[in-house]
């Protein structure tokens, strides 16, 4: 019995994507950690929460409707049966996030124009090619790439955007959290490219897993932690601005990462790469707020 209920409660987590998107605002959260010049703003990182709950909501309804139910997986299934709950979820979070957006500046709500438009032209077909209509992520091996640019503008630059001070917008501080964080989020999202490498095949999709094969794409994910690794390295000894227990802190949110990567193979449940890979972001947060 108790077994049944926590497999129904994580299972409302991942699916609903209630949980999906709390890794994103903590690893928004992490800029203010790493950032010397920038005061944290809860109301932004409430906007941060709720519009990536959107997001992640409509790109998961919008193409069920062009899934066969032999194509559905578990998470579809799921909406599927909890179709009422999951739109409720959804516009809740459209609410919030158009009262959040309200609430901030005007400079910010001309940066996330871009970024809104971006999100919906990943879900909604907008060009035709070739007789077929495309979306963002239709375009060859480009989605794991604009996930990244992404969520680096998004967990980087709107935090450091908020703060109102141009110098710190274009400094050397900020450039460097900014690659730390693409290096980050692309070694951890190749994974996510694996776990989906079936139904990503039937829909016709071109990712990196489907081009390079797993193990090869394991071993890029590497690479790209590899970078990630190198940034900060680089950060910590060319500039003052990062400490040594900052440093430490990356550094072991690393070696944690490497681990779980490595064991990101298709046969992992859902479970793994949703609380284990996902909470690779969880994890370097933890650490950096240990570290002050």
């Amino acid at each position: 019995m108790a077994s049944g209920v926590i497999t129904r409660v994580l299972d409302f987590l991942i699916y609903a994507n209630v949980y999906v998107a709390f890794p994103v605002t903590l690893i928004a959260s992490s800029t203010y950690l790493l950032s010397s010049q920038v005061q944290i703003n809860y109301t932004l990182l409430l906007l941060i929460y709720f519009s990536t709950l959107f997001v992640y909501c409509f790109h998961r309804i919008y193409p069920l409707q062009s899934l066969g139910q032999q194509a559905l997986s578990k998470r579809y299934q799921w909406l599927e049966r909890n179709r009422k709950l999951y739109l409720a979820i959804m516009s809740t979070a459209l609410v919030f996030t158009i009262v959040l957006t309200s609430m901030m500046n005007k400079i910010i709500l001309l940066w996330l124009i871009p970024a809104g438009l971006i999100s919906a032209l990943y879900t909604i077909p907008f060009v035709r090619v070739n007789g077929s209509w495309w979306r963002l992520r239709d375009i060859g091996y480009f989605k794991t790439l604009l996930i990244a640019l992404t969520v680096t503008f998004v967990t980087v630059y709107l935090p450091i955007i908020d703060a109102g001070n141009e110098i710190i917008v274009i400094s050397m501080e900020t450039a460097l959290i900014c690659a730390e964080r693409f290096f980050f989020i692309m070694c951890i999202t190749i994974p996510f490219d694996i776990r989906d490498l079936k139904l990503d095949e039937k829909m016709g999709l071109k990712t990196i897993p489907s081009l390079l094969g797993v193990k090869k794409s394991l071993a890029l994910s590497i690479v790209f932690l590899a970078f990630f690794v190198v940034t900060f390295l680089y950060h910590f000894a060319s500039t003052d601005f990062m400490s040594l227990a900052v440093f430490m802190a990356l550094l072991a949110s690393a070696i944690v990462t490497a681990f779980i990567v490595i064991y990101s193979t298709p046969n992992r449940t859902e479970y793994f790469f949703s609380f284990l890979v996902e909470g690779t972001m969880v994890i370097q947060f933890l650490f950096l707020l240990l570290a002050y």
